[in-house]
């Protein structure tokens, strides 16, 4: 539950960077985008300990997420 708090917490402040206003500069969105993938992993970690899926795909969401920024 903690994880998915921290995930709404997470990408309310990501909306607040308003991020549809930096499409045009790639230094910035990408920034953007990497912290995205943090919510994700988040959401993910949060529906793991629910049981719906695997750790392994919370974890691998925040390596793919660090690799691609």
């Amino acid at each position: 539950m903690v994880a998915l708090l921290a995930a709404a917490a997470h990408a309310a402040r990501l909306c607040l960077w308003q991020p549809w206003r930096t499409f045009g500069a790639p230094m910035v969105w990408v920034l953007h985008v990497a912290y995205g993938w943090i919510v994700i992993h988040l959401v993910l970690r949060g529906v793991a300990a629910l049981g719906l899926v695997g750790e392994l795909l919370a974890a691998h969401a925040l390596t793919v997420g660090r690799s691609a920024a």
